[in-house]
């Protein structure tokens, strides 16, 4: 992958082998795209999403979902790969919150509040995430149970997907 992020055209031309590569397999697509945005920033990976940049700032880890899912299950990530616009992006580097959303509560919640995709899950951040009665926010801190479950509840998961034992 290219991602020259926003990047100027005038600064990506630094790198003439990158840009030769571009020229030749992604301008002449972006070329008819109706979008002008697509055309004329034909050398950035993707549409720039500055807020997301600006949520992640300074954070080393986020949690992230798939928006269409059987499954609804939360991961952490490094900040600093590339999304696809099929991921559920949240700017959370805490436990605590992850156990909250990956619990038997917050799945019905997102079930009710979100619609499907034949029978998928279609997750919806603005209906699921942001009406989610979360605990109060000294629950959620660094130090309470609630951050000690969660990073057991993750740690034991991965160790459960990677051995490929069933639970």
């Amino acid at each position: 992958m290219i991602n020259f992020g926003e990047m100027p055209l005038e600064e990506a031309e630094k790198w003439p082998d990158l840009i030769a590569i571009l020229r030749e397999k992604v301008k002449p697509q972006r070329d008819k795209d109706k979008r002008d945005v697509r055309r004329k920033y034909w050398w950035r990976f993707g549409e720039a999403t500055p807020a997301l940049f600006a949520a992640l700032e300074g954070k080393k880890r986020c949690l992230v979902a798939a928006q269409i899912t059987k499954h609804l299950c939360f991961s952490f990530q490094p900040t600093e790969r590339v999304f696809s616009q099929k991921l559920i992006v949240f700017p959370i580097e805490n436990y605590a919150r992850f156990g909250v959303l990956q619990s038997r509560i917050h799945a019905p919640w997102s079930w009710l509040l979100s619609s499907t995709m034949k029978s998928d899950l279609s997750y919806s951040p603005s209906h699921c995430f942001d009406t989610f009665p979360f605990p109060a926010a000294e629950a959620l801190a660094p130090t309470g149970d609630l951050e000690a479950i969660g990073a057991r509840l993750y740690e034991t998961r991965a160790r459960l997907m990677s051995s490929g034992t069933r639970a």
